[in-house]
């Protein structure tokens, strides 16, 4: 922005202090906590890079490429405007004639800090306008013009402006704090006569940023509730549920508004330009300097206060947490435990004795168990097709949770009827983990999708040094199988939708679109013939990965429950992630069933499936011949099996890999990243020999690799 006049300061080296030396170990393990954290973070919470579900990697660059170049744009913008249009001076130290100013240029740990501040930028940017896309909590936000009012523009944006700076007030005199000062705001302090705008606005500690985004967040909160709240306590109602009033609450435009005048204040607070802005109680432009009203008052409260304020104020900070879950509030339902739907409870009173609550909830979870399970002759509640993977004995329900009031889900316990030490267990608002009971001794090897990190880590290497890397392990108990393991990894479970999918066009895939009405289609006589007879039409989504079938399948209607399967917790979970955010899914009234388990150890009842569905998936299944065995005798008479693969030629490349690594001899078939089927009788042998009749197997070739599979049992 400006290039003022700069002198080089000789120095004396000196030996640095005792003092000097704990703060540098304190910032090491500050800044080391910090980033574990973040890692941990976003590890388990990848949506907070991505609210908006970008699909590909591709557009979120370049979304994040175009933030970048608003936010420069804008900083010459603000200043441009503040030269011609208001003919501001610079500040009497920027004057012609005055010393030198010290100019401190950007050394590799700012370079470092403002990179991950970009990146929470531009996580911001996204989560703001998703939660503003999305009418912010119970629809207090206002799109329409006709919305527009005094109180929702005017008083919203003083709102804004005043509570954001009564909560950074005293987190901002925390962090000039001496035990802090040198940890955290020092940094932001190198340049002690600001020039560059943006650059030294945003030069900061990531955790000072992260402090900036809360209060923004707080700002935008406290203004889209305060009014139509204080509406509701002055008319006398204030236990209502509906917050919204006319005129309440806070304009889209008002937020935008606010978010580029607060930019803008923060880039000229970083200027050489004397600029003044006052409002009310706030101060001048200055806003987090001496001229502030709000630290005036500060700097009178004792230690003690001040350090009580800062705690008070530290509850706000989950603020930016919590904003997402008012986008789409979820609550529980009669029937979403086992088999989950959309149908909402009928709440109880608050004025209710407890002897009702008590006896509401009992019914409630009397019809819960009646409706996803069935009596059994032996007198206990059972799921008519969930059973144990290993004896196939049918496994009895329990539930353990909350039912009423709460968004958390139920626990599910299912124990195996022949033997009691058998016992499973998931979450309504998770999955059903059928892969193993939990009452193992778990005496065989452990996979290695037990240790995500190390699932990630060997995700990045090539299948041949993934299975030597396993293979080799001084840890004898690690076993990692590439065609199984490789999906386990929460970073393929993030990019599977996100680019990783949309890849298999090259291989001739038609695109899941054109897949799911391949199989709808395949599927409808067997469904049509089970909905004249009235009986339950059910479809199983094999190695259903992130849910990209299982949705479809869904919203179809055509299915009253649907069992979505696979390996992977960490595509489950992602699954589970993408069905609880689409809006036409949280109005449907069919049940669903997230699974845990082995497709050669299927967890089904024989002979009571009549629609089987595995996209994309054989391909991966090491134990191809027990599997498919185990699809033939899950399948009713008349059942009918959809399937999508590869052939071995799309990986040929990879199979040369692993052959040369292994001294030119072939790879033994558990080690291989993938199952080569080297044409399509291969295929249809395969099906052949798992029980199907040849005449009613079809396998078809489409484009240069894919595979598209027809049986009937």
């Amino acid at each position: 922005m400006c290039n003022p006049k700069t002198f080089n300061a000789a120095t004396t080296p000196r030996r640095p202090s005792l003092r000097a030396q704990q703060q540098k170990y304190q910032s090491i393990i500050l800044d080391s906590a910090t980033a574990l954290f973040v890692i941990h973070y976003i590890y388990n919470n990848p949506s907070y890079l991505n609210p908006w579900n970008i699909p590909n990697a591709q557009l979120w660059i370049a979304g994040f490429i175009f933030i970048r170049c608003a936010i420069v744009f804008y900083d010459h913008l603000v200043v441009a405007v503040i030269e011609r249009l208001f003919k501001c001076k610079v500040l009497p130290t920027r004057e012609p004639g005055a010393p030198p100013v010290r100019y401190v240029s950007l050394d590799s740990q700012s370079i470092v800090y403002m990179s991950i501040n970009s990146l929470n930028e531009y996580a911001f940017v996204m989560r703001l306008t998703h939660y503003l896309w999305h009418g912010g909590y119970q629809h207090l936000v206002q799109w329409k013009i006709e919305d527009i009012s005094i109180a929702n523009t005017i008083l919203a944006l003083g709102i804004m402006l005043v509570s954001m700076d009564l909560l950074y007030a005293p987190l901002h005199h925390f962090l000039h704090l001496p035990s802090m000062y040198p940890l955290i705001h020092k940094h932001h302090h190198r340049q002690h006569y600001p020039v560059r705008g943006y650059l030294d606005a945003g030069n900061e500690h990531p955790i000072e940023h992260m402090i900036g985004v809360v209060c923004t967040w707080f700002a935008v909160l406290t203004a889209e509730m305060l009014l139509p709240t204080c509406r509701l306590w002055l008319s006398g109602n204030a236990h209502s549920p509906d917050l919204v009033t006319k005129g309440g609450g806070v304009h889209a435009v008002t937020v935008l508004i606010f978010f580029n005048l607060h930019a803008a204040l923060a880039m000229l607070n970083h200027s050489p330009y004397n600029v003044n802005f006052s409002m009310p109680f706030i101060g001048s432009t200055k806003l987090f300097g001496k001229e502030n009203r709000l630290i005036q008052l500060t700097e009178r409260v004792p230690l003690i206060g001040k350090r009580l304020l800062f705690a008070a104020a530290a509850l706000v900070l989950i603020s930016h947490h919590v904003a997402e879950s008012f986008v789409h509030p979820t609550t529980i339902s009669a029937s979403s435990t086992l088999s989950s739907t959309a149908e909402p409870l009928v709440e109880i009173s608050t004025d209710a004795g407890e002897e009702q609550k008590k006896k509401k909830r009992q019914q409630l979870k009397q019809a819960l168990l009646g409706r996803i399970g069935s009596p059994s002759s032996n007198n206990f509640v059972s799921d008519p097709l969930l059973v144990d993977p290993l004896t196939k004995e049918p496994l009895s329900l329990s539930l353990k949770g909350p039912i009423l009031g709460s968004n958390a889900g139920v626990r599910l316990t299912l124990k195996s009827a022949t033997d009691s030490e058998r016992v499973f267990e998931g979450r309504s608002d998770a999955y059903i983990n059928l892969l193993e009971p939990i009452s193992d001794d778990k005496e065989e090897k452990t996979s290695v999708a037990s240790s995500p990190i190390l699932s990630s880590l060997l995700t990045l290497t090539p299948p041949p040094v993934r299975s030597l890397v396993a293979n080799v392990s001084s840890n004898s108990d690690l076993e990692y199988i590439p065609m199984r393991d490789l999906f386990t990894s929460p970073s393929v479970s993030y990019a599977y939708e996100r680019g990783w999918r949309q890849g298999f066009a090259a291989a001739g895939f038609p695109g899941a679109d054109k897949e799911f009405e391949l199989a709808k289609e395949y599927f409808a006589p067997v469904i049509a013939k089970r909905r004249s007879s009235g009986e339950d039409k059910v479809v199983v989504d094999m190695s259903c990965a992130t849910g990209l079938f299982t949705r479809r399948f869904l919203k179809s209607g055509e299915y009253d429950r649907v069992i979505a399967c696979d390996y992977s917790d960490s595509m489950l979970t992602e699954a589970r992630r993408r069905i609880r955010t689409d809006s036409e899914l949280a109005s449907s009234n069919k049940k669903l069933d997230l699974v845990r388990c082995d497709v050669a150890k299927i967890p089904l009842k024989s002979g009571s499936i009549h629609a089987f569905h595995a996209g994309a998936a054989m391909h991966c299944w090491p134990e191809i011949e027990l599997s498919l065995k185990e699809i033939h005798r899950v399948l009713a008479p008349g059942g009918r099996y959809f399937a999508t693969t590869f052939l071995g030629t799309y990986f040929q490349n990879v199979a040369n890999l692993e052959k040369t690594s292994n001294g030119g001899n072939n790879v033994e078939q558990s080690m291989q990243a993938f199952q080569y089927f080297p044409n399509v009788e291969h295929l249809r042998d395969l099906l052949l020999d798992a029980g199907f009749d040849g005449d009613k197997v079809e396998v078809e070739a489409v484009g240069s690799a894919c595979v598209i599979i027809r049986c009937e049992k």
